[in-house]
């Protein structure tokens, strides 16, 4: 047999609470309870903890603990609804532990999250291939000069280039003194003094060393007959090197030079 609660006590309290709130919602006077009188504190529902019924309590009374008034057991009020708020946080908890399966939200993060590295790769391989391709485009042309091409040993003054100079630099090629070849001559008087040098050039057009080379002149008058001769030595021609001679004229009657001979040290 259910114990009634006394009328003084915290259930008793609570269920006239009940009572009133059925009332005053009954009556549906918006804030004006029964009997004109103003609606009662907003009041919280829970269930009992030992048979299951409904109490309705003021929502300040939760936490406490009171005799249910359909039992007469003691109860917590509230502890329905916290216990529900503990589970919902263990779920939560749970679904956050490692192995759990992802929330909808973070697969969605998980997703755009690879998306962006699998996009920033292959930005960063695309653009390591544009340099690589611009590089080669500029430079890839470019190639290391061959040092054993004759054409690469010249340091003489009107070296050739391009086809003529390695037509010329074959060194297949036997020697001949025809690749010696030598500019016009010209008198040159040496200034504050008597001096006279017939002056020239001449280039090893070969790509061999030339050794010994002898230049001869026949000096002539102004009539144009031999009135002497002048010379000039130098030990070695380079390939492609340019020599410019000097030879001396004895001859005051000497008013122009021109080529007799030139020869080489065999």
């Amino acid at each position: 047999m259910r114990q009634k609660p006394a009328r003084d006590s915290l259930a008793f309290r609570i269920a006239s609470f009940g009572l009133e709130s059925k009332r005053t919602r009954r009556a549906g006077t918006d804030g004006i309870g029964f009997m004109g009188e103003k609606a009662p504190t907003p009041n919280a529902k829970c269930e009992c903890e030992h048979c299951g019924e409904r109490i309705e309590y003021p929502w300040y009374a939760g936490g406490m603990m009171i005799a249910c008034p359909h039992c007469g057991k003691q109860t917590e009020l509230g502890a329905e609804s916290r216990g529900k708020q503990s589970a919902a946080a263990s779920a939560d908890e749970s679904g956050s532990e490692i192995g759990s399966p992802p929330s909808e939200s973070g697969a969605k993060r998980n997703g755009s999250a690879r998306r962006a590295i699998v996009i920033g790769t292959i930005a960063a391989i695309a653009a390591g291939l544009a340099g690589r391709i611009y590089y080669l485009n500029k430079h890839g042309a470019t190639h290391s000069p061959d040092i054993s091409s004759p054409t690469n040993t010249a340091t003489a003054t009107g070296t050739p280039s391009g086809s003529n100079a390695v037509s010329e630099l074959s060194t297949n090629t036997p020697k001949s003194i025809a690749d010696l070849k030598v500019t016009p001559i010209i008198m040159q008087k040496t200034p504050g003094s008597g001096l006279v040098y017939a002056i020239g050039k001449v280039r090893n057009a070969s790509a061999h060393q030339r050794y010994g080379v002898r230049i001869e002149l026949d000096l002539l008058d102004r009539s144009g007959m031999k009135v002497g001769s002048a010379s000039d030595y130098i030990a070695v021609i380079e390939p492609q090197q340019t020599w410019s001679f000097r030879a001396l004229v004895n001859d005051p009657a000497a008013v122009k030079a021109k080529l007799a001979d030139v020869k080489e040290q065999e």
